[in-house]
C-alpha cells in the first residue's frame, strides 16, 4: 500500500522500541533546522552580510556557560533541497533515497526520546498538513506540537504563521518544562527564510553591496530568524538550561540564491543548495562524557571532514546515551554516524530529490564519497554528469568527469547500480 502511492507521506507504521535508559546526567536536547537557509547565508559559515550576529555570536560561544564546546562543520551537506524528502530523511536518519516502505517503519529522532522517558515538542510555524506531514511525523511519541493549522493566527509566508509567535510559544512551554524539572527533547523547524520570504518587521535595511540575486527581502530575512534564534537563546541562558542542553542548529537545505547554473532548487545539486549551517553545542553538564574515550578529540577530528544531516539522529542519540540500545533492525537503517566517532573515509552521501514519495519534472541526484562528488541531472537538451572536488574546488568549477579514466567512470556508475533508487534514476532519465 505504501508503495502504490508515489506522489505524498502517508501515515506512518514505526517499529515499536523497548524501554530504554538514557545515561545518567544525560541533557535536554534542542534541534534547530532552519528553513531553506545555505552555510553562505550565515556570517559564522562564511556570508559577508552581518544578517547573523546571534548566531555568530552563538557560534563563538560568547556569554555561554564556562565549559560549552561551539563545534561548526563547515562541510556538512543537505540530504536533498526538497522539504519533503530532506525534513523525513533527516529526523529518521535514513538516507533519502531509502525505500518508502523503510521510510515509514523507522523511528524518529523523537520516537527513541520518548521511549527513554523524556518529554518531546516539535514546533513550527508551517502548517504541517501540507503534503500529510502531520500524518506522516506526528503521533502520540511528541508530548506537545505547535503547528500553524493548529493556532488561529493568518499566514504571513508561503504555508507558514510569523516566526515569531512559534518563538513565543516555544519558550513558553520550554519554562514550563524547566519548572517540572523533566528532561526533555525538542525540535523547532523556522520558516521565514522560505520563498517568498518573510522580512524582520521592525530591523529591515538595505544592504551594501547586494548583488540582484541577493535581494534585500531574502537577506531581511535571515536576520529575522537570527533574531529570534538569538531571542530564544538569550532565554534559555537566563533559566539556566544552556548548562544542561546540547544545541544542534542546522538547516534541511540551501536556497541557492545565486542561481549560477540552474534557476529551481528542486532541480539544482550543487554545492550551492547542498551545503548548510551545521553547529553543535555541548554543555558543561556532558563534559565528563565528551572528555571519555577521546569524544572530544574525535569530534574535533570529524570538524575536517564531509559530515551530513543524516549524522543529525545518530550524534543526538550517542550524547544522550541511547545510540548503542537500538534494536539491531533500526540501528542498521541508519546511513549517518555519531560525530562523536570516527567516520569511514569511504561512506557515502547522497542529495536525492526525487524518490518513491516524491517526483518532479526532472531527475537528478548526487553522491558524496570521500573528497569527490559525483552529479547527475536531467537538462532540457539531455543529461549532464560531472565529478567534482569539492575540497580543491569548492564553487564545482572544473569537471573532472571528462578526464576521468574508464575505469574510474565505472567505479562511480558502480557505486550509483548498488544502490536501487539511484540506479532507477539513471535508467529512467531522459538522456538523447
Amino acid at each position: 500500500a505504501i508503495r502504490g502511492d508515489a506522489m505524498r507521506l502517508n501515515k506512518a507504521h514505526r517499529v515499536r522500541l523497548p524501554a530504554m535508559k538514557a545515561r545518567d546526567g544525560s541533557p535536554n536536547v534542542l534541534l534547530i533546522i532552519n528553513e531553506s537557509l545555505g552555510a553562505d547565508g550565515v556570517g559564522a559559515f562564511g556570508c559577508p552580510h552581518a544578517a547573523t550576529p546571534q548566531i555568530d555570536a552563538f557560534a563563538a560561544a560568547t556569554g555561554l556557560p564556562l565549559g560549552t564546546t561551539v563545534t561548526l562543520f563547515h562541510h556538512a551537506q543537505s540530504n536533498a533541497s526538497s522539504t519533503l524528502v530532506s525534513l523525513p530523511s533527516l529526523l529518521a536518519g535514513l538516507t533519502p533515497d531509502s525505500s518508502a516502505v523503510d521510510m515509514h517503519l523507522q523511528p524518529l529522532l523523537w520516537h527513541v526520546a520518548k521511549a527513554a522517558g523524556y518529554r518531546t515538542f516539535l514546533h513550527t510555524p508551517q502548517r504541517y498538513d501540507w503534503m500529510e506531514f502531520d500524518q506522516y511525523l506526528i503521533d502520540d511519541a511528541i508530548d506537545h506540537v505547535y503547528t500553524a493549522e493548529r493556532t488561529d493566527l493568518p499566514l504571513a509566508n508561503d504555508v507558514g504563521i510569523d516566526d515569531d509567535a512559534m518563538i513565543d510559544a516555544t519558550i513558553a512551554h520550554i519554562d514550563r518544562l524547566i519548572d517540572s524539572e523533566a528532561v526533555w527533547l525538542g525540535v523547532i523547524q523556522f520558516n521565514a527564510t522560505h520563498a517568498p520570504f518573510l522580512p524582520h518587521p521592525t530591523k529591515s535595511r538595505k544592504w551594501p553591496g547586494v548583488r540582484p540575486f541577493e535581494d534585500d527581502r531574502i537577506i531581511n530575512s535571515v536576520h529575522y530568524v537570527d533574531d529570534l534564534t538569538g531571542k530564544l537563546m538569550a532565554h534559555l541562558r537566563r533559566r539556566g538550561a544552556l548548562d544542561n542542553t546540547v544545541v544542534l542548529l542546522t538547516s534541511d537545505h540551501g536556497q541557492g540564491h545565486k542561481g549560477r547554473r540552474v534557476a529551481a532548487r528542486i532541480h539544482n545539486y550543487y554545492d550551492e543548495v547542498a551545503i548548510i549551517p551545521f553547529l553543535l553545542s555541548t554543555p558543561p553538564a556532558a563534559a565528563e562524557w565528551m572528555t571519555a574515550n577521546g569524544r572530544s578529540a574525535q569530534l574535533r577530528a570529524n570538524i575536517d571532514r564531509r559530515v551530513s544531516n543524516l549524522d543529525v539522529v545518530p550524534t543526538l542519540l550517542d550524547v544522550m546515551g541511547l545510540l548503542d540500545q537500538l534494536p539491531k533492525d533500526v540501528a542498521g537503517r541508519l546511513a549517518g554516524d555519531s560525530l562523536f566517532r570516527p567516520l569511514a573515509a569511504d561512506r557515502q552521501l547522497a542529495f536525492v530529490n526525487v524518490t518513491e514519495y516524491r517526483q518532479w519534472s526532472r531527475v537528478g541526484m548526487a553522491l558524496a564519497q570521500g573528497d569527490r562528488k559525483y552529479l547527475f541531472y536531467e537538462r532540457e537538451l539531455g543529461c549532464e554528469q560531472a565529478v567534482y572536488d569539492w575540497r580543491k574546488d569548492p564553487h564545482e568549477r572544473h569537471n573532472l568527469w571528462p578526464e576521468l579514466s574508464e575505469g574510474e567512470r565505472q567505479r562511480w556508475l558502480t557505486l550509483l547500480r548498488a544502490r536501487p533508487w539511484l540506479r532507477h534514476i539513471l535508467e529512467t532519465a531522459h538522456c538523447d
